[in-house]
């Protein structure tokens, strides 16, 4: 399963991908070499989609690429991987990134492993709960990434 398509179940699950971001992600598949029929017709939506037929296809797709959907507190923990990565490399915003990493704690419900990003979110130091600001906040979320990453459960 590629990462992309990890990223868009896990959102899904989070509530968070429209409906076009299915259609979106199926012209992507095929772009990307994938092919199957369902595939093919899920990326001949059109831009507003009914919900139904993108459930189906979107499921169809999953089931002939012979991709095993991992249950949901695996796909969102490797979610919070990937975004923990991209806090490190740059491509997401620290605060943006600890904001969904928050979400998907939430979501997961509070696991201790990742309470760190609760008092991140907040504004405040996981150890000291001191105020953070700035560019002492988004180092505290680069380092809480690093450290989330050296010790992830799944």
């Amino acid at each position: 399963m590629t990462q992309e398509t990890l990223h868009l179940l896990a959102r899904r699950h989070l509530g968070h991908a429209g409906l076009g971001e299915f259609v979106d992600w199926a012209v992507f598949m095929l772009e990307d070499g994938y092919d199957t029929e369902h595939l093919r017709m899920l990326a001949s939506l059109s831009p507003a989609p009914d919900s139904a037929d993108v459930a189906y296809y979107f499921g169809q797709t999953i089931h002939e690429l012979n991709w095993i959907v991992p249950p949901a507190p695996i796909l969102l923990r490797l979610y919070a991987q990937d975004i923990a990565r991209s806090i490190l490399d740059g491509t997401v915003p620290p605060l943006d990134g600890c904001h969904k990493i928050y979400g998907i704690y939430r979501d997961l419900g509070h696991p201790d492993d990742m309470r760190p990003w609760l008092y991140l979110d907040d504004g405040l130091e996981p150890g000291t709960y001191e105020e953070l600001e700035g560019e002492n906040w988004d180092l505290a979320i680069q380092q809480e990434a690093w450290r989330f990453l050296q010790t992830v459960k799944l």
